[in-house]
C-alpha cells in the first residue's frame, strides 16, 4: 500500500474517531454511577428498602418508614473510567481515560401531615476527559499522528418529592425532577508526515503528477527522472460541540410489605426532554490538497482548501427519547442486624436504535456493632447494543460490565460517616473506523471511591 494511500486512512481514522467523541457520556449503558452512600455499598439494590433520604431517587415510597427528618450528603471523592480500543492504527491502542471529583447526591426528608416530604439532587453521568496521544510512525516511518482531547459531560437530577402511607403495609411516593445535561467538547487532530504524489488536471484535462510545491511543501523527486517520489504533508481537524438539554424525570415508587420482614419496591420512570439545543463546529487546514486534486485512482482527496482554514458549523434543537425504565426488588431483613437486598432494572428498547435492557442488583448489609455496619454490593451495567457482526459497517460497540462495590459506615447518636468503594469492568468488541469492517476488542474499567455523611434530627 502506498504512502498516499496509508495517509488516507490515518485521515478517515480522524473523522471516524469523532464517532466515540461525539456520543453521549456513555450512551450505550445506563447504571453508570452508583447513587448514595448507603445505596452505593449495596451495589443499587435499593428500591425495595428506600428508608433514607437516597430513596428519593430509588423509590421515594420508602420514604416514610423512616420515621424522622433526616439528611444525606454523599461525595464521590474520585470517579475514574478507562477505555481502551485495541488496535485501532496498526498495533497501536487508542486509550480515553476520565477522572472527575463531584459531590453526586444530597438529599433531605421531613414528615409533614400525613406523609413526607424531600427534596435530592443526583448527579447520573459526570466525565471530565483531558489526554493527548500521539501515533508515531503511522503510517510510515517519520510520520506522525496526534490526538488532543478534552470532554465534559455531566448529567443533573434535582426536584422534590412527596410520599404517603396508604395503609400499614403499603405506600406510595413521587419524586419529580428536573433533569440537566450540559456537555462541551474539543478534539483536535493533526497528522504529519510523507505521501506520494498528489495529482492535478491539465489544460486537456489529463491527470498528471504535480512537479511543483506552490503551497510551500517540501518534494522530493527522482535525480535521473524528475519524476516526484514523495512529498511532505500536514493536516489538522478540529471539532468542537457544546450541548444543553432540559426535561423532566417523574420517577412513582410503590412499596408493599406482605409479611413481617419483608418488602417489595417498584418505581418507574422516564426523561422528557422540553428543550435541547446543539452546536458543532468543524475546521480543518491542509497543505496539499483541494477539493480540484485527486489520487492515483481520480478520487478526490477532500475539500480542505490549501493554505486556508475550513470551517463547518451546524446548529441542532433535535430532542433524544428516553427509554421507560422499571426498577423491581425485594429485601428480607433477617435479623436486626443482617439486611439481603435485590434489584432487577428493565429498560425500553427504542424503536430498533436500542435494544432492551436487564442491569441487577445484589446487596448485604451486616452491623458489626452498634456503631458499625458493613455492606456488599454486586451488579451489572449491561450494553444496549447487539454484539457486532463480522462484514457490518459502522456498529456501535457492545461492552457489558460487572461490578462490586464495599462501604463501612460509623454511627453517632446522630450522625454517621460512610467510606466506600465500587469498581466495575468489562470487555467487549466495536468499530472504531467509519465505513470500515474491522472489529476492535474494547476493555472498559470504572472506579469510584465516595466518603458521605448522614445526619438525623
Amino acid at each position: 500500500m502506498s504512502r498516499h494511500s496509508d495517509r488516507l486512512r490515518c485521515l478517515a481514522l480522524a473523522g471516524a474517531l469523532a464517532i466515540p467523541a461525539l456520543a453521549l457520556a456513555d450512551q450505550y449503558h445506563y447504571n453508570e454511577m452508583l447513587i448514595g452512600d448507603r445505596a452505593a455499598g449495596m451495589g443499587g439494590a435499593y428500591v425495595a428498602v428506600a428508608d433514607d433520604p437516597t430513596g428519593l431517587y430509588y423509590n421515594p415510597a420508602g420514604i416514610v418508614y423512616s420515621g424522622k427528618s433526616s439528611l444525606s450528603a454523599s461525595m464521590n471523592a474520585i470517579n475514574i473510567s478507562r477505555t481502551e480500543y485495541k488496535n485501532v492504527l496498526g498495533n497501536n491502542d487508542w486509550i480515553r481515560t476520565s477522572s472527575a471529583l463531584i459531590p453526586n447526591f444530597f438529599g433531605v426528608s421531613q414528615p409533614l401531615g400525613p406523609g413526607t416530604v424531600g427534596f435530592s439532587y443526583a448527579v447520573t453521568d459526570a466525565v471530565l476527559e483531558d489526554q493527548d496521544q500521539s501515533f508515531p510512525n503511522i503510517p510510515s516511518p517519520g510520520a506522525e499522528f496526534t490526538i488532543n482531547f478534552n470532554n465534559q459531560d455531566t448529567s443533573y437530577n434535582l426536584g422534590p418529592s412527596y410520599a404517603l402511607a396508604l395503609t400499614p403495609r403499603l405506600s406510595l411516593g413521587l419524586t419529580l425532577y428536573g433533569f440537566i445535561r450540559q456537555r462541551q467538547m474539543i478534539f483536535n487532530q493533526i497528522f504529519q508526515g510523507l505521501s506520494d504524489p498528489v495529482y492535478v488536471l491539465d489544460n486537456d484535462g489529463k491527470r498528471i503528477p504535480d512537479p511543483t510545491s506552490p503551497y510551500g511543501y517540501q518534494v522530493e523527486t527522482d535525480p535521473a527522472s524528475g519524476e516526484v517520489l514523495t512529498q511532505s504533508t500536514e493536516q489538522w481537524e478540529n471539532q468542537y460541540l457544546q450541548t444543553e438539554e432540559y426535561g423532566v424525570r417523574p420517577l412513582l415508587g410503590l412499596m408493599w410489605s406482605p409479611v413481617d420482614k419483608l418488602s417489595l419496591g417498584l418505581a418507574v420512570s422516564r426523561i422528557q426532554l422540553l428543550y435541547a439545543r446543539s452546536s458543532q463546529q468543524v475546521s480543518c487546514y491542509s497543505t496539499d490538497y483541494d477539493g480540484m486534486r485527486l489520487d492515483e485512482n481520480d478520487n478526490p482527496l477532500g475539500t480542505c482548501r490549501p493554505r486556508e482554514i475550513s470551517k463547518t458549523t451546524v446548529d441542532s434543537s433535535t430532542r433524544r427519547s428516553f427509554p421507560w425504565a422499571a426498577n423491581l426488588g425485594a429485601a428480607y431483613f433477617a435479623s436486626e442486624r443482617l439486611l439481603l437486598s435485590g434489584a432487577a432494572w428493565l429498560y425500553q428498547g427504542m424503536n430498533g436504535q436500542t435494544s432492551p435492557v436487564v442491569n441487577y442488583a445484589l446487596g448485604l448489609e451486616y452491623y458489626l456493632s452498634g456503631r458499625f455496619a458493613l455492606r456488599l454490593g454486586a451488579y451489572s451495567n449491561q450494553a444496549n447494543t447487539p454484539e457486532p457482526r463480522s462484514g457490518d459497517l459502522n456498529q456501535a460497540e457492545h461492552v457489558n460490565l460487572r461490578g462490586a462495590s464495599f462501604s463501612l459506615t460509623h454511627f453517632t447518636r446522630s450522625s454517621s460517616i460512610t467510606l466506600g468503594l465500587a469498581a466495575a469492568r468489562g470487555r467487549g468488541q466495536g468499530q472504531v473506523i467509519n465505513n470500515s469492517p474491522r472489529i476492535q476488542d474494547i476493555e472498559v474499567l470504572n472506579f469510584a471511591a465516595f466518603l458521605s455523611a448522614g445526619y438525623s434530627y
